[in-house]
């Protein structure tokens, strides 16, 4: 864990400043000033989360400061009470709209957002009250950021807990990672697009609008994401992933291209991790097959919700 000091530390190393007690002082007095003045909008969209919402809005607000972030959770076709249960909390706006579309969330969530910068994040990750800090503190020198994933694989099976094994050592979760749950946008990074399009893969386009030095992982932040707990509910998720990526760049020309090791760099260096590699290439390859398959024959498919992980908050 990297301490409130040493992460002002990095700031200012960052901003070419002395990295010595007094600066990293005179920073935090600035940014309690600016954020006395500036509010941080967290925009959540939620489907039907009653099982998870509670577990991310009592995380992330654990020890937020009255009025610290403008916490809105958009309700997009909710049929459970996911509305109630955010109303329960002090400081919480609750949106609702007919639509069951994040996108649409998303957008009107950021109609109604007060203040810059931005913070998107799922319903169904975990985010502390300090990390969100350390990423909002990250945006006064970068136009976007995000915290690092860790995944909570516990109760999967051991081929699920080898696969994100060996993925949480991707160059993809390791080197400028924008996305998989959550992205943050200054006022700047927020301009570079209108509306959020519609595509499935809203994390992926956003992640196109910068270049690697222009996406900030502040040390120190980190968010946490559940594993599915089974291989049924892993493969639906990856068919997923791939089939947004193929969308966007069939409908925008994008493509994510992400620096670092690939699978087998880490099992080279982790040879703990080789019995899942052939299980990691195989769901992959199944992925791929079955989302261009289906981007093909024109049918999206089911949306592939993994219930295994939102059970209780």
């Amino acid at each position: 864990m990297v301490s409130g000091r040493s992460a002002l530390a990095w700031i200012a190393a960052s901003r070419g400043l002395p990295t010595d007690r007094d600066t990293t002082d005179r920073l935090r007095d600035h940014a309690t000033m600016q954020h006395t003045c500036h509010v941080t909008s967290v925009v959540i969209p939620a489907h039907n989360e009653s099982g998870v919402i509670l577990r991310l809005l009592d995380g992330l607000l654990a020890d937020a400061a009255p009025g610290e972030f403008d916490v809105l959770v958009v309700c997009n076709g909710c049929t459970d009470d996911t509305a109630e249960l955010a109303r329960s909390r002090p400081g919480v706006r609750v949106l609702e709209i007919d639509a069951a579309s994040k996108v649409a969330a998303l957008n009107v969530g950021d109609q109604q957002a007060q203040g810059f910068p931005r913070v998107y994040l799922d319903a169904d990750i975990e985010l502390s009250t300090q990390s969100l800090r350390l990423v909002r503190d990250a945006l006064e020198s970068f136009p976007s950021a995000a915290p690092r994933p860790v995944v909570d694989s516990r109760g999967g099976s051991l081929l699920v807990r080898g696969y994100f094994a060996i993925w949480s050592r991707l160059g993809y979760t390791t080197s400028h990672v924008l996305g998989s749950g959550i992205y943050a946008l200054s006022e700047e990074g927020r301009g570079r697009f209108d509306t959020f399009p519609e595509l499935i893969a809203d994390d992926g386009f956003v992640y196109c609008q910068f270049t690697p030095d222009e996406r900030c992982n502040p040390p120190g932040a980190t968010f946490t994401i559940r594993a599915p707990r089974t291989v049924p509910s892993l493969v639906k998720r990856r068919v997923r992933i791939v089939a947004g990526n193929i969308e966007l760049e069939r409908k925008t020309g994008l493509h994510p291209q992400h620096d670092g090791p690939g699978w087998l760099s880490v099992v080279r260096h982790n040879p703990r991790l080789a019995f899942a590699a052939p299980f990691f290439v195989g769901v992959n390859t199944y992925a791929s097959l079955a989302a261009r398959r289906r981007a093909k024959s024109g049918t999206a498919g089911p949306w592939s919700r993994d219930l295994s992980t939102r059970e209780s908050n």
